[in-house]
């Protein structure tokens, strides 16, 4: 069974992938010599930091947690993925305090921002996929009409800063590169 929280994760995923991709681009122009595109790659840690790690995979824990009740569930993958949210968190954490560093004019190893980055964006892309190949499949035809309504008395709704209709003002600068890269 299908319900909208599965496709609010599924267009959380699409969305973080435009994020990754604009990153990389970042990453790209800078190993090229540029020294453009921090303040945009520090708008997109912040926003990664505060919103998925905050929202997105705090529901997917839940949704975990309801499916690890139910008989006939591989809990290896489940719990490697939720291993999986405390790397990322922890690499987008180091990541976003080198940018921080950065935009606030302190010397910083650039190449310590390119390994960071480079893990970053490949481990949420593999958890990313996994969830989506593997994972989502399952939830979708494991879970009861009963576990979805008593999952979604525990979630909070929160509306994404970027994507969730306009965007803040803060986060303006990486909506326009999104948008300009179609």
């Amino acid at each position: 069974m299908k319900m909208p929280i599965m496709d609010r994760l599924h267009a959380d995923h699409i969305n973080y992938a435009k994020l990754l991709n604009l990153m990389e681009t970042l990453l790209a122009n800078q190993k090229k010599g540029s020294d453009e595109g921090y303040f945009e790659l520090y708008l997109i840690m912040k926003y990664m930091t505060n919103y998925p790690d905050i929202f997105h995979h705090p529901y997917e824990d839940i949704i975990f947690e309801e499916l690890e009740m139910m008989p006939d569930v591989d809990m290896n993958e489940i719990e490697k993925l939720k291993a999986e949210h405390k790397k990322i968190y922890d690499v987008s954490k180091a990541l976003l305090d080198e940018l921080d560093a950065v935009v606030n004019d302190h010397i910083v190893e650039k190449d310590r921002i390119q390994n960071l980055a480079e893990i970053y964006t490949s481990s949420l892309r593999d958890h990313m996929n996994t969830e989506e190949a593997k994972v989502f499949p399952m939830i979708n035809d494991k879970m009861t009409q009963a576990s979805w309504d008593k999952i979604s008395n525990s979630l909070k709704q929160v509306n994404d800063p970027i994507f969730d209709g306009p965007a803040s003002d803060e986060y303006k600068s990486v909506f326009g590169q999104l948008v300009d890269e179609g």
